[in-house]
């Protein structure tokens, strides 16, 4: 993942474009850092489990921390998920911080129709709304 780390950043650096990389890292990087595991029984909307929680996880790249209203990925309100932890990545695809938030924190506002109805929120939104659960 190192390697994977660093061909981003200087492709990044290079051209002015991202490699589509930061969901991969962020499953690889919150699993190792949080001790989680990928489920055995696959199950709409989850890509880690920690005892019985079910865990979607997001990642995002920071280029820009005044940037912080960025979209992070779709949040599908129909997933099995219990819980949604964000891994936030500086600009060579580093994590810095993890941030979580359980269904019922985020249900009202992905569930809310808006003038995205894809269920996407702002890295600032998603941070207000979750507690930080890790950082570097």
């Amino acid at each position: 993942m190192s390697e994977t780390r660093r061909l981003a950043a200087e492709y990044r650096r290079t051209t002015g474009q991202t490699l589509p990389v930061s969901a991969d890292l962020a499953q690889y990087d919150a699993c190792r850092l949080l001790n989680l595991s990928k489920p055995e029984e696959l199950f709409s909307g989850v890509d880690a489990v920690k005892g019985a929680l079910k865990i979607q996880i997001k990642g995002r790249v920071i280029f820009d921390a005044a940037k912080m209203n960025q979209r992070i990925g779709q949040l599908n309100d129909k997933g099995l998920w219990d819980a949604i932890y964000l891994v936030l990545f500086n600009e060579n695809y580093e994590p810095t911080a993890i941030y979580a938030a359980d269904r019922k924190k985020l249900g009202d506002v992905i569930s809310r129709k808006s003038k995205n109805s894809r269920g996407a929120m702002t890295v600032k939104k998603f941070t207000a709304l979750s507690k930080k659960i890790w950082s570097s």
